[in-house]
């Protein structure tokens, strides 16, 4: 089949192993040629070993949610996310979106083991957003 114009915006993810527990990645560039980059793991100590800071050069979220339908919102255990140098905590064990700054180190500690599966989402964001250009006419 010949390569269509729009082939490049379905992405087949890298899908690792960590012990019993899959982590699908996703990672590419937009249309400026920045680096993206999207995670979606469970969380457990095998897919966040205790305490392992990690400092990235764009900003990114993180959204914590659960992972039984239809109940997403009932996450599961405790993460003890720290930012900042000075290792500022907050603890999560409800759904929430965490704004992670660009070269702002973050720690992540399990504090209560999920005992159902509760996932953390994180996306590496582009430098800056730019909304598509109006063509002329306003159309």
């Amino acid at each position: 089949m010949a390569k269509r114009k729009y082939d490049d915006c379905f992405l087949k993810p890298e899908i690792t192993q960590a012990g019993e527990y899959q982590i699908f990645t996703m990672k590419g560039k937009d249309t400026r040629g920045f680096d993206w980059k999207v995670r979606l793991a469970p969380i457990t100590p095998k897919t966040y070993p205790a305490e392992i800071p990690e400092t990235v050069d764009t900003d990114r979220v993180e959204m914590y949610l659960g992972g039984i339908s239809p109940n997403i919102e009932k996450v599961s255990g405790e993460m003890e996310v720290s930012l900042g140098k000075e290792k500022e905590k907050f603890n999560v064990d409800k759904p929430t979106l965490v704004y992670i700054p660009k070269g702002v180190p973050v720690t992540h500690k399990i504090v209560k083991k999920p005992e159902t599966t509760t996932f953390m989402l994180n996306f590496t964001l582009t430098p800056k957003y730019e909304a598509p250009k109006a063509k002329k006419g306003g159309k």
